[in-house]
């Protein structure tokens, strides 16, 4: 049995355990909606999605990367090495982005609009649609992104960080 104890008193309570759910191999990511109702655990080949401390679906991947929700639009985003899946919340494939080049990272917007997907030197912006928005390349090697709240999208790479507006021009 789990134990907690109080900050404000020296005494244990037992904590009871509300679920216990099996999955076949390592999690590698673990993410919930802001109401705890759906809960996704990433494996290196599958997307386990949750709904009410129930497995409500298993979906088959290959190399599974990292998983985002967005609670506002209810949808669930899942990276491999190659591809985007966006799924609503009950699994179903809303769209697949596919490109030859790796993908290192993504992000999404607060949202689940804007969608950034990083490789080694290269940025492409979906819609939330999963369509291809602009792309754009750097001579460096991009260490990390992050969308800003002002509609700016800041970009880290070796030496430089840069800015990226809404009219695609770089600052």
């Amino acid at each position: 049995m789990l134990r907690s104890t109080s900050v404000k008193q020296e005494s244990w309570k037992p904590v009871k355990l509300l679920a216990k759910q099996p999955v076949d191999e390592y999690i590698l990511s673990l993410e919930t909606d802001f109401k705890g109702k759906v809960a996704v655990a990433l494996t290196k080949n599958t997307v386990n999605i949750f709904s009410d401390r129930n497995l409500l679906k298993k979906i088959d991947i290959k190399n599974g990367k990292k998983i985002y929700i967005s609670s506002i639009s209810e949808i669930i985003y899942v990276l491999t090495s190659q591809e985007l899946y966006c799924f609503d919340y009950w699994g179903n494939l809303e769209w697949l982005y596919s490109t030859e080049g790796l993908i290192d990272d993504f992000s999404v917007d607060y949202e689940g609009k804007k969608i950034f997907l990083q490789g080694s030197n290269f940025l492409i912006f979906l819609s939330r649609f999963g369509e291809i928005e602009w792309e754009y390349n750097f001579d460096e090697s991009i260490i990390s992104i992050h969308p800003a709240s002002n509609d700016l999208l800041l970009v880290s790479t070796i030496n430089s960080i840069f800015s990226l507006g809404k009219d695609r021009q770089l600052t």
